[in-house]
């Protein structure tokens, strides 16, 4: 059952990607330019209004642009003003990455990314992570990956690839965590310590 939803998951996968995807506001793009005097590169992001403002050019309107449309923009008006520059493009698309990783907070992916990727982008796994249970949560929708099976069994089938807005969720063992057994074990001593104190009392 849970093969067939990855199956469903990844077709959904390439259906999107089939998609133009576009640069939504905080999402942004890397620029590499060489051969020219000035300083054009860098990174730069799409404002709350939808424009995206770069080094020497006008503010370039992002609504409803797919992202190749939006490149080969850049591209041509950086020739304009230049003789042939080299010019390297990158999307700068945001994910989160929540739950047992080692910096869990907001990333940036360029689209080519697998889920595999983007936890190591977080800094990996933490020792109460449940690896066979990272939720994806993919426009209102939600899938269950067993990477324990990626990475012990070589599943990479079910390294699926990670799209714009995803958010990733690394489960915690609730049982044998190092966390959690400093809890209980915590818990234990005060229950001991509480019936100790009743029988010396009576």
């Amino acid at each position: 059952m849970k093969k067939r939803a990855i199956i469903l998951y990844c077709i959904l996968t390439l259906f999107c990607s089939s998609y133009a995807q576009q640069l939504k506001p905080l999402d942004g793009i890397r620029i590499t330019i060489f051969n020219i005097p000035e300083s054009v590169s860098g990174e730069y992001y799409v404002l709350e209004n939808n424009t995206l403002k770069l080094p020497f050019l006008d503010p370039i309107d992002n609504h409803s642009k797919p992202y190749e449309v939006l490149k080969n923009e850049i591209t041509e008006k950086y020739n304009s003003i230049y003789r042939e520059p080299e010019l390297s493009i990158e999307p700068l698309f945001r994910v989160n990455v929540l739950g047992e990783v080692r910096n869990p907070g907001t990333y940036y992916i360029t689209g080519i990314e697998t889920i595999t990727d983007v936890i190591g982008i977080a800094g990996g796994q933490t020792q109460d992570s449940d690896l066979s249970e990272v939720i994806v949560t993919r426009n209102n929708s939600e899938i269950t990956i067993d990477m324990e099976e990626i990475l012990e069994d070589g599943a990479t089938e079910n390294d699926i690839k990670i799209l714009p807005g995803d958010k990733i969720y690394v489960t915690q063992i609730w049982f044998g965590g190092a966390r959690n057994t400093s809890v209980i074990l915590s818990a234990f001593a005060a229950v001991i310590a509480a019936v100790v104190t009743i029988v010396v009392s009576n």
